[in-house]
């Protein structure tokens, strides 16, 4: 089990749609968990962040979609899986 997937199995029960940091209230500051918890949710935010720019390379999600429109689903997650795969295998594959 990754970093992630603890971090998501531990955290999910706060929220089941949407999860935020905590933010420190006037005149009091966060407990040490909670500074856990805005870490580790920090550091996903990062890894989706930078998962996100890794599929907008591929140019599928950021210009106008050219091709038929009941081709998109199929060629988006091929490019999901590429992605994917670099992710996993990031010394042995190499992709533009």
């Amino acid at each position: 089990m990754t970093q992630i997937d603890h971090f998501l199995q531990l955290h999910t029960a706060r929220s089941k749609d949407v999860v935020i940091s905590y933010k420190r209230k006037k005149g009091s500051g966060l407990t040490q968990e909670q500074k856990q918890f805005n870490h580790d949710h920090s550091r996903l935010k990062v890894v989706v962040g930078h998962t996100i720019s890794k599929i907008k390379k591929f140019r599928i999600m950021c210009e106008t979609f050219r091709k038929r429109l009941c081709h998109y689903d199929t060629i988006n997650d091929i490019v999901c899986v590429m992605v994917n795969l670099k992710i996993k295998y990031h010394d042995l594959i190499v992709v533009p």
